[in-house]
């Protein structure tokens, strides 16, 4: 049996991040897929990185990552996001900014999944409406090269099939062979679904079944990192609601 844990938007909160991963641990994880941002907003851009690194996480790259190690332009981040993100590239040591520069905007695993970090066709778009995430679920199977795709960037979980899309809650969906479907796993470091616990998946690979997870973490902590940090206030007090 394989369970692979899938996560997104990170965005170097690492109490979040490392409650997860003893979550995941616990559950016998044996890989993990990683959607992109894994920094920007928080202040431990490093210590995500390294953690990440140090699994052998398999990763794309986010918005927020190739803006961070100066591949584009933060021009159209908002202006608490343009701060943390200059504070973020001046944070990152030269081995992390590597490791992010070097990643791809997408990939197909072993296990063909599709991993995007806004949709298969578009790392900045965001797949927000019921009919653009059916459609994009129909597009992952006509393109025929995975079985599911995954995805972040809204940091809300949601199941998308060729014929429905829903919020996803702490179940489990099995993901019918031969038709498309696209799952994104919610925000580690930053949820937007009015839940403060950090959100993740695990995808069974031998049932095909998609399981999401919530995680209590240390809010406060992250929350202190912050202002120590002296990025917008706003950043950390998010966090404590979720939004």
């Amino acid at each position: 049996m394989a369970d692979i844990a899938i996560i997104s938007d990170i965005h170097g909160n690492f109490a979040a991040l490392e409650a997860v991963v003893r979550d995941l641990d616990a559950r016998g994880c044996t890989e993990i897929y990683c959607l992109g941002d894994v920094v920007g907003y928080g202040a431990s851009p490093n210590r995500c990185v390294d953690l990440l690194r140090e699994r052998r996480a398999i990763c794309i790259q986010g918005n927020h990552d190739v803006v961070a190690v100066g591949l584009e332009s933060s021009e159209e981040f908002n202006a608490d996001a343009r701060k943390a993100a200059d504070w973020t590239a001046d944070t990152l040591t030269p081995a992390n900014a590597a490791f992010l520069r070097q990643l791809p905007a997408s990939r197909v695993t072993r296990r063909r999944a599709l991993l995007v970090h806004g949709s298969p066709d578009d790392r900045d778009e965001y797949l927000w409406e019921e009919d653009e995430l059916m459609a994009a679920a129909r597009g992952v199977r006509r393109a025929g090269r995975a079985r599911v795709a995954f995805f972040g960037h809204t940091h809300l979980p949601v199941i998308a099939g060729e014929d429905f899309a829903a919020d996803a809650d702490e179940d489990t969906h099995a993901l019918a062979p031969g038709r498309g479907w696209l799952v994104n796993p919610g925000s580690v470091g930053q949820p937007r679904d009015g839940d403060p616990r950090a959100s993740y998946a695990v995808w069974n690979t031998d049932r095909n079944e998609v399981t999401f997870r919530r995680v209590v973490y240390d809010v406060g902590k992250a929350q202190d990192r912050i202002e120590r940090a002296g990025l917008p206030r706003r950043l950390g007090t998010r966090l404590l609601v979720g939004s």
